[in-house]
C-alpha cells in the first residue's frame, strides 16, 4: 500500500547527481530505524541487507538508483495536483514546487520512486539485499561498475 506522505517525504529529499549526500543520510536513518544491516561505501553507494540466508540460498537484490537530474538548489515542496497523462488523462501527480510559490521544480521521481518501492517491498520480505547506487545519470563506466557490486553483494 502506499503511504503517500511517506513517499512525498522521500521526494523531498534533494539528491542531483553528484549531491545525493542528504537522501543517502536520510536513507541510511530509515534504514537503520528499521534494524537493517547498512553499508556506505566511499562514493555514498549503499548496501542493506534484511535478514539471513544459507550458504545454498540467493538473496532477492532490489536495485534503485539515488540521483536525479534536477539541479534542485534548495528545499522542494511536494503537492498533490491533477495534471495530465500521456493518454490525455486527468490524474493525481506529486509535483515539486519551490516553497511557497508555484515555481515547478523536479522532485527526482526517477528514481526516488524506484527507491520508495524497493522500501516497500523490503518491509514485505524476510531476508533482502538493496543496492542504492549514487550518480547513476553520470556516465555508463559509472552504471556498469554499480550493476557489477550490486550482483556481487547479492549472492
Amino acid at each position: 500500500m502506499i503511504n503517500i506522505n511517506e513517499l512525498k517525504e522521500l521526494l523531498a529529499v534533494p539528491s542531483v547527481t553528484g549531491t545525493e549526500g542528504l537522501l543517502v543520510d536520510y536513507l541510511v536513518a530509515l534504514l537503520t530505524k528499521k534494524g537493517v544491516a547498512v553499508d556506505v561505501d566511499a562514493m555514498g553507494n549503499i548496501m542493506a541487507t534484511k535478514g539471513t540466508c544459507t550458504p545454498s540460498e540467493y538473496y532477492p537484490c532490489l536495485v534503485a538508483h539515488t540521483d536525479t537530474v534536477h539541479s534542485i538548489d534548495g528545499a522542494i515542496e511536494i503537492r498533490e495536483v491533477m495534471r495530465e497523462n500521456y493518454m490525455g488523462e486527468r490524474k493525481l501527480a506529486l509535483t515539486g514546487f519551490k516553497p511557497g510559490t508555484d515555481e515547478p521544480r523536479g522532485c527526482g521521481g526517477d528514481d526516488k520512486s524506484g527507491v520508495y518501492i524497493c522500501l516497500n517491498i523490503m518491509d514485505q520480505l524476510d531476508s533482502v539485499k538493496v543496492f542504492f547506487p549514487v550518480m547513476e545519470e553520470l556516465n555508463t563506466e559509472l552504471k556498469s561498475s554499480a550493476r557489477r557490486l550490486a550482483l556481487r553483494m547479492c549472492t
